[in-house]
């Protein structure tokens, strides 16, 4: 009878000691989810900037998850719920996500957002129709993603110590893919760069001028709902004087106008996602696996080439 008890005390110790172990590793489990940070990002290229940096160290959460108009996107409830809970939040610019920068404005999340544009020694363009405002396509700067990093890594050393070292590896990866991403680039132009093109949008000078990259035409400057008739001439002059090889619309062109006139002209066409979110990831030339940031550039790059071979 003693010996039954004796190993029936033992069971329950057992028992006791194993239930309290589970207890503890949920508890562990559960401590370790609540002190990941929470991260929003406004657009995609951001988003995966980050995403590359954080790797599985942080909660990530995008906020544009479609192409949209940064004019009139209407925020929905699940995006106020995520910002509410964010640790830190990032947007390009208050002047480019305008909507998301009144909610932030007026809630007490506002200390915790930060603005990619305010970023030290960024490169920063106005727009070519005018000297009074910026173009906020600033991402498509492969030196400007570096800088914007940089900067969300300081930030992310403040809020989580412990990662600090994990985030600033990960930032010397994302610069040694960022910079093979400029070089495959610069090869990738180099076949194309004596044809010529039109771009619909006034979307892409960042990336024109970094990678020395232009088109004969730029057709809307202001998004414009109908294009004006001078420019149409233009239009007119330079295809008969010019063998157009394709011509560039935009994802957000709802009225599909660029492919209107390209078909009117019997020119090529092509649509471009500049924030990478159409896309389907295709890194089957390079066998590399490179972030999402890279691939944005690239995909946008292979669209190009398809165009103009």
């Amino acid at each position: 009878m003693r010996k039954f008890l004796f190993i029936l005390l033992i069971i329950q110790a057992l028992c006791f000691e194993k239930i309290y172990a589970d207890d503890n590793l949920i508890i562990s489990d559960q401590q370790s989810k609540e002190k990941k940070l929470k991260i929003v990002s406004s657009i995609n290229p951001l988003y995966q900037i980050i995403l590359s940096i954080t790797g599985n160290k942080a909660d990530n959460f995008l906020i544009f998850k479609s192409n949209f108009s940064e004019h009139n996107y209407q925020l929905k409830s699940d995006d106020v719920k995520v910002l509410q809970q964010a640790d830190l939040v990032f947007m390009i610019d208050k002047n480019y996500e305008k909507t998301l920068f009144k909610l932030i404005q007026n809630s007490s999340i506002k200390d915790k957002n930060f603005e990619v544009s305010n970023v030290e020694k960024l490169t920063l363009f106005k727009t070519r129709n005018s000297f009074k405002i910026f173009d906020f396509h600033l991402w498509l700067n492969p030196e400007n993603a570096e800088l914007i990093a940089e900067s969300i890594v300081k930030k992310l050393c403040i809020k989580d110590q412990k990662n600090c070292q994990f985030y600033q590896q990960n930032l010397e990866k994302f610069k040694q893919e960022n910079q093979f991403t400029i070089d495959l680039i610069n090869k990738k132009l180099i076949k194309i760069k004596d044809q010529n093109f039109i771009f619909y949008h006034d979307c892409y000078q960042y990336f024109e001028k970094y990678f020395k990259f232009s088109p004969v035409l730029i057709i809307d400057y202001d998004h414009a709902i109908d294009v004006k008739i001078n420019k149409l001439k233009s239009l007119d002059e330079i295809v008969k004087n010019n063998k157009i090889k394709c011509l560039f619309g935009d994802i957000n062109d709802e009225k599909n106008s660029a492919l209107k006139i390209a078909k009117n002209y019997q020119i090529n066409f092509q649509k471009l996602d500049v924030v990478g979110l159409n896309h389907i990831i295709n890194n089957s030339e390079n066998k590399l696996s490179l972030n999402g940031y890279s691939v944005i550039l690239l995909n946008l790059v292979d669209n190009i080439e398809n165009c103009l071979k």
